[in-house]
C-alpha cells in the first residue's frame, strides 16, 4: 500500500459527527454538550468532507465511561 493510499484508508477509517450522533441516537447539540461537560474526544482531524473523530478514541471514551457508572453505583450501595 502506497503512502497515499494509506492515508486515504485511516481517513476512511475516522467517522463524521453525522456518525456519531446516529450511533449514540443524540442531536449535534447533543454532541458539543458531551465534548464540553463529559469529555468526549476532540476531533481527530477536518477536511473538506467535514470534521472526523477516531472510533478508537470514542470506544475507550465508552469504557471509562462504563468504569466511572460503575465506581458511581459501588459508592451508591456502599453508603446504603
Amino acid at each position: 500500500m502506497s503512502g497515499l493510499e494509506s492515508i486515504k484508508a485511516e481517513l476512511e477509517r475516522h467517522v463524521t459527527i453525522e456518525q456519531v450522533c446516529e450511533a449514540f441516537q443524540i442531536s449535534q447539540k447533543t454532541l458539543k454538550r458531551w465534548r464540553k461537560e463529559l469529555n468526549f474526544p476532540r476531533p481527530s482531524f477536518t477536511s473538506r468532507k467535514g470534521i472526523r473523530f477516531d472510533p478508537d478514541l470514542i470506544t475507550a471514551w465508552i469504557e471509562k465511561q462504563k468504569e466511572m457508572a460503575a465506581k458511581i453505583e459501588e459508592n451508591a450501595c456502599t453508603q446504603n
